[in-house]
């Protein structure tokens, strides 16, 4: 073999083995923004947060009962529109409320929650109906 032929052999393979090197650590870590929270769960359970931002090493990642869900903890909003409400004298009045939130928990949002848009619009629905059906419009 030529110094030529055996000089791209090498390079090559240490390119070769620098991508392999390269995949297998992102395979094994978990990047985390700023205001996200990455869950880990093993078969489906929560088993880790990880609420730090920056790079994580998470040896498990790599296997396939072992599942990461990212949740935004950023500001988010929600427009609910066309709540009916009887005020006290019985005046048909419609509301539309703009709701800004954001989310604490991570875990309780993801697993104690079914369905997040639906949960917003009966609770800001029913507070509405608690807040203005004892006021007078007229």
């Amino acid at each position: 073999m030529t110094t030529w032929a055996s000089f791209t052999l090498g390079v090559a393979a240490a390119l070769a083995a620098a991508l392999l090197l390269w995949r297998l650590f992102r395979a094994l870590s978990v990047a985390v923004a700023d205001e996200e929270t990455v869950l880990v769960t093993r078969f489906g359970r929560l088993a880790r947060t990880l609420t730090q931002p920056g790079l994580h090493i998470l040896p498990e990642a790599i296997l396939p009962w072992v599942a990461l869900r990212r949740v935004s903890r950023q500001r988010d909003f929600r427009e609910i529109h066309n709540i009916q409400v009887n005020d006290a004298t019985g005046t048909t009045v419609i509301v539309d409320i703009w709701l800004e939130f954001r989310i604490v928990d991570a875990a309780k949002a993801v697993f104690a929650v079914q369905d997040w848009d639906r949960c917003l619009q009966n609770v800001c629905s029913h507070a509405s109906l608690a807040i203005l059906s004892n006021k007078d419009f007229l």
